[in-house]
């Protein structure tokens, strides 16, 4: 599957390496949403924080 594209003026166009960025569009940031960026934690962070939320909603599925 070839990678999706954004506009160059996109704040996802603006990223770089290991950097992650979320954006906030809210009722108070609808014109201009919150963007926070700054450094990826690395894959062996990220694979552990992944799977414990996958233990975090399994554990969660067997209580309802």
């Amino acid at each position: 599957m070839p990678a999706a594209s954004v506009p160059k003026d996109h704040p996802f166009a603006q990223l770089s390496g290991a950097d992650n960025l979320i954006v906030f569009t809210t009722a108070r940031y609808h014109e201009r949403p919150l963007i926070v960026r700054g450094p990826g934690a690395g894959a062996d962070v990220t694979a552990a924080g992944m799977f414990s939320d996958l233990v975090q909603i399994i554990k969660c599925s067997r209580r309802t």
